[in-house]
């Protein structure tokens, strides 16, 4: 599994950059730019399209220790981590999530039919609209790994 960090230039966490690197997992940091409203979707339908098992640690979003690898080890398509989100509860939880190459190959199109459905994404939102899909595709919120 490949960690993917996708941040915007001066806000990626100190601790989201620790957190991830003492997980001892390949990571990907990915820079989106602001000025490119499109970035987030694009890294969602690039990640899609390698066809790969990942995760996405969210540049606010300081995975609790050992949860990466418990994501890694969790038995559902795809899984998430409970984390807050400036001191509360996340109310979608995908800030860390996973998704796996299973999910993919069952469902090729998904990132590109969510991203694609005539309403502009938003960069910071396309996780949740896959999220959203996988939902409804799957009809189930996502599973949390066992600790």
């Amino acid at each position: 599994m490949i960690v993917v960090v996708p941040f915007v230039d001066g806000m990626l966490r100190t601790e989201v950059v620790r957190a991830v690197e003492q997980a001892a997992m390949p990571v990907e940091f990915v820079e989106l730019r602001v000025d490119r409203p499109f970035s987030y979707a694009h890294l969602v339908r690039r990640l899609w399209r390698r066809g790969d098992t990942f995760a996405v640690v969210e540049q606010d979003t300081v995975p609790p220790k050992g949860a990466l690898t418990d994501m890694d080890g969790c038995w559902s398509p795809w899984c998430t981590v409970p984390h807050a989100v400036l001191g509360s509860p996340s109310a979608d939880l995908f800030g860390c999530v996973k998704f796996t190459r299973q999910l993919i190959i069952a469902q090729p199109t998904l990132a590109h039919r969510v991203l694609t459905d005539g309403s502009p994404p938003r960069w910071s939102q396309p996780y949740r609209r896959v999220a959203l899909a996988v939902t409804r595709e799957l009809h189930q919120p996502p599973p949390r790994p066992a600790p």
